[in-house]
Order: structure tokens, then sequence, then C-alpha cells
């Protein structure tokens, strides 16, 4: 179909019965459809599937033994402008959906749910911002009742630069927030809250640093306090071996 007048459809299908309105075999090796469109503002393709309540907009079904190394979805931008944009946008719009997850993964397979390669130098690799969550938990790792010897979180470096970093950071960085507290740590079982350890054979700086900086002389307070409820309890043992 060439040269379509203005304002007319090229291709419409109207299908009033239960079956598929657009039904396509692709038996040989090549692509089943391929869409060439010079749009620059508009969409590519447009799903209106507003009339929908538990059916899929989009369903890619994919069962059997037969994919390898292919993929089910693929999304490739090799564009090299440097406008701020996004090349997968998720977005619950109704602020009452309240029961709408925007992404939900779901692996039976013993291998990563979520892996992310990434290049950037100066950049977050993972970012999180300007949510407006008051008290529920920005980040909630639950459910980990399976462990037996694996981690919940696992921060790993080993890069060789001399270069002085922190590879963790909690920072409360409002001066208002005198009632928040950086990092809690409960403790169930009967083993060590907190355990630090210094592998180095050399090693020869300090293990624990404590530092008040920015503080007024005239204003008490305590570098550090231990508490028990017991009295028999051993406080402190400080070896120096």
């Amino acid at each position: 179909i060439d040269n379509v007048a203005s304002g007319d459809i090229g291709i419409k299908l109207k299908q009033d019965q239960a079956q598929n309105a657009l039904f396509i075999d692709q038996e040989g090796e090549s692509i089943a459809i391929n869409i060439d469109t010079e749009a620059q503002t508009s969409k590519g393709i447009y799903l209106d599937c507003r009339n929908q309540t538990s059916g899929a907009g989009i369903y890619i079904d994919s069962t059997g033994a037969n994919r390898t190394t292919g993929e089910m979805l693929r999304i490739n931008s090799d564009d090299s402008n440097n406008n701020a944009r996004n090349l997968l946008s998720i977005i619950n719009d109704n602020a009452s959906a309240t029961g709408a997850t925007c992404l939900f993964i779901d692996q039976d397979a013993d291998q990563n749910s979520i892996r992310i390669d990434s290049e950037a130098t100066t950049q977050d690799v993972l970012s999180i911002s300007h949510a407006a969550t008051t008290e529920g938990n920005i980040v909630a790792l639950t459910g980990c009742d399976s462990l037996t010897s694996g981690t919940i979180l696992r921060c790993e470096s080993d890069g060789s630069s001399a270069t002085g970093r922190n590879l963790v950071e909690i920072v409360n960085d409002n001066v208002s927030a005198d009632g928040a507290l950086p990092l809690y740590i409960q403790q169930d079982g009967n083993e060590k809250c907190i355990k630090a350890e210094a592998s180095e054979a050399a090693y020869g700086d300090i293990m624990v640093y404590l530092n008040a900086t920015g503080r007024s002389a005239d204003n008490a307070f305590e570098f550090l306090r231990t508490n028990t409820g017991g009295d028999s309890d051993i406080q402190h043992i400080l070896l120096g071996d």
C-alpha cells in the first residue's frame, strides 16, 4: 500500500469476534514484523489497552528448550546525542493505583535476577532520588529466611588505588534531624553484633576511629557508652596480643 492520502489510515482491521485480528505465521529465518518509521516526535508503536482488566497489554511467551543464547526482549540505542533521556520508562500515572507494582521479576532459576554492567566512571550506577517516602523504607530486603552461609548484602571492592575513599557511607545531612540514628543493629541471636577484622599482616592503622568534628567545647557529649541489663556480665575485654 503506497501513496495513502492525507488523513487516511493505511491499513485498518476491525475484529468483532473473540479471535485474532491479525495472525502472522513466519516459517522463514527472517523478521516477522519490520517497521521503518520516519516519525520524530510521534510513537513507533502505540497500543491502547485501556479496557483490559486482567489481560496483558503485551505478552511474549517462550516455552520449550529451543532458546539458547537468544533474548526475549532487546532494547538497543546507539545514538550519540547527550541530551538527558530515559531509554525505558515504566510509569504508574495514577496516585490511586496503590496496588500496582511498576516492575516485578520472578526468577525461578539459580541465576541473577538483575545484573548491571556499567561503564560509568563519575555517575551513580544505581540512583534512587526524590523519594516521597515518610514512614516506609526506601530499600527493604525482607524474607531472606532461607540463608545459611549466604549474606543479605555484600559490598566488595578489589581496586588497587591508594586514593582515600569510603566503601560505605551513611550520611545524615541535616543538622535539625536530631532523632535520626545513622546505623541501628538489632541482634536477636547469640552472636556478635559488630565484627571488624584487619587481615593485612603489616596492618598499622586505627581499627576504630571516633572523631567529633565541629563540636563546640561547651557542649557535653560522650564518645562511647556501654550499657547492659545484667550485673554479673564481663563488660569489656581488651587484649593486646
